[in-house]
């Protein structure tokens, strides 16, 4: 992990320390041995940190095919519903008096002004609809994506 991006990173969205400590959900003392360099975190705070600062964990390699701690096969993307979160968190901590309802017109206008983090939020919403409606009414979904019978009648 490169301290020096971390830093940059966050000192451009006019975080301190303790603000982005708090948004990632880590201890501030972590965010400190990261951006001097005297650690590596594990992939688990990278995720966070990424979630919490708007951006791709790959932000913070090295460049030379480092990922600090990385579980094989997991994906490393964060999700679009990480991202809004991250971001409401974000102007929060930045504007901590911020009404409800101006964050949420705020959030809206920011995932209108990103039309590929808007398809993808709305991919995955409709998803997770379909799925729960499924799971509602007993079918499965398969390895395949497919939704499959229930195996059995669900109690009513």
């Amino acid at each position: 992990m490169n301290g020096r991006t971390l830093r940059a990173l966050r000192e451009a969205r006019v975080l301190s320390q303790r603000d982005l400590a708090a948004l990632a959900g880590v201890a501030e003392a972590t965010i400190v041995r990261l951006e001097s360099g005297n650690a590596k975190p594990n992939f688990a705070t990278l995720r966070k940190l990424a979630a919490a600062l708007n951006v791709a964990p790959e932000r913070f390699s090295v460049g030379n095919g480092e990922n600090p701690a990385e579980p094989q096969g997991q994906d490393r993307r964060v999700s679009p519903r990480e991202q809004v979160r991250a971001w409401a968190r974000q102007q929060v901590a930045v504007n901590p008096g911020v009404e409800p309802a101006e964050l949420l017109r705020r959030t809206i206008a920011m995932v209108r002004d990103d039309p590929k983090l808007e398809r993808a939020l709305l991919k995955d919403t409709v998803e997770t609809v379909v799925t729960r409606q499924l799971e509602d009414t007993g079918y499965g979904i398969g390895a395949d994506g497919m939704a499959r019978l229930p195996t059995k009648p669900k109690p009513g």
